[in-house]
């Protein structure tokens, strides 16, 4: 038996996505579309401050997920816990097609296998403290560079994950940006 590398359907679907993400709905298979996408996808539950959403055979996982974003939330004043996003639980295979990406935090399919399990929770924790923080994803061409918030921001993480010991030999300071980030709301 041979496999084939994806061709022109994986190609279209890409295309799609980048012009419409909604419309890749109407052409997956409607079984798939009912598993992930359909209203009763999600099962939520509300745990401290945050709802988080997970699909139904991965409901386990949530006391993870809890672990990890809990200790942040607790360590924000009062009246940013009340503005909160969601956890929601996504494939990837499908991303962006039921746009909602914006007003969510969001976990994946898999979590903490290998060992990894501080690296998913450090992921989790970090996409709350971008979302209350108010900074840009990773990679979009700007840095906290001496701003205040870059420590706030640690120490929001050493909340959920202990922090570690530098790795030995690999790991240099990036050189200064001057690329800088304003905050949403300067």
């Amino acid at each position: 038996m041979t496999a084939a590398a994806p061709g022109a359907e994986i190609n279209r679907r890409f295309e799609t996505m980048q012009r419409h993400p909604a419309a890749l709905l109407d052409e997956m298979d409607a079984g798939v579309r009912k598993r992930y996408f359909a209203r009763d996808a999600r099962q939520c539950e509300k745990h401290g401050a945050l709802t988080y959403c997970a699909f139904h055979d991965y409901v386990a996982w949530i006391p993870s997920w809890v672990s990890a974003v809990d200790p942040v939330a607790r360590a924000l004043p009062p009246a940013e816990r009340d503005r909160l996003p969601a956890v929601r639980q996504f494939t990837d295979s499908w991303m962006g097609a039921d746009g909602d990406e914006e007003k969510s935090i969001t976990t994946f399919m898999m979590w903490g296998r290998a060992g990894a399990q501080d690296t998913y929770r450090a992921v989790l924790a970090s996409q709350l403290i971008r979302s209350v923080l108010g900074l840009r994803p990773p990679r979009t061409g700007c840095d906290l560079h001496g701003q205040s918030r870059a420590l706030v921001g640690l120490w929001l993480l050493g909340q959920a994950v202990a922090p570690a010991r530098p790795r030995t030999g690999r790991s240099r300071p990036a050189p200064p940006s001057s690329s800088r980030c304003s905050p949403p709301w300067a």
